[in-house]
């Protein structure tokens, strides 16, 4: 999976990294079987796992062409109750 980060132009920076986010925290929610859903025009939310138990939303778009890119606009820990219902249903499935 390629990734295409969001640079803020204050910075020169992930934008992610102001949430105290990073690159590998990301690859592992998009690649695990988090909660997804359409959030508007081209833009996705996912919420999941990092390797490291802690649980993260990630808004991204996912470009087609040329590669196959996920282009994340930016990822922070999610409000509690997205938080609880994430962990709700990943109990429901068997995954803790």
């Amino acid at each position: 999976m390629l990734l295409d980060f969001y640079i803020d132009p204050e910075t020169g920076e992930p934008h992610i990294y102001q949430h105290g986010v990073n690159e590998k925290e990301v690859a592992e929610v998009l690649s695990g079987d988090g909660l997804r859903w359409h959030a508007g025009n081209e833009k996705w939310c996912v919420v999941g796992k990092t390797g490291t138990g802690r649980i993260l939303q990630i808004i991204f778009i996912q470009v087609e062409q040329p590669s196959e890119t996920t282009f994340v606009i930016t990822a922070y820990p999610p409000k509690k109750d997205l938080a609880t219902a994430y962990r709700r249903r990943m109990k429901k499935k068997g995954k803790r």
